[in-house]
């Protein structure tokens, strides 16, 4: 297991990570992980979706005769 360490955090970030964590009955630690994540996967499953959408496309595109162009 790694430890990581912010610094520098803004009193508004602060105090929305403070919130967030009070809601969800979780630790500001636990909660900014939980969020860190969260961020992440969405990210990585938005570029897979693209990436799937650009293969396709490329697909269609090489699939197409060329009386269809």
């Amino acid at each position: 297991m790694h430890t990581i360490h912010i610094r520098n955090i803004s009193d508004e970030l602060f105090e929305k990570l403070s919130e967030s964590s009070k809601y969800s009955h979780r630790s500001i630690a636990r909660e900014a992980l939980v969020l860190l994540r969260d961020a992440l996967d969405a990210n990585a499953n938005e570029m897979l979706k693209r990436r799937r959408i650009i293969h396709d496309m490329d697909s269609y595109r090489y699939n197409l005769k060329l009386d269809e162009i």
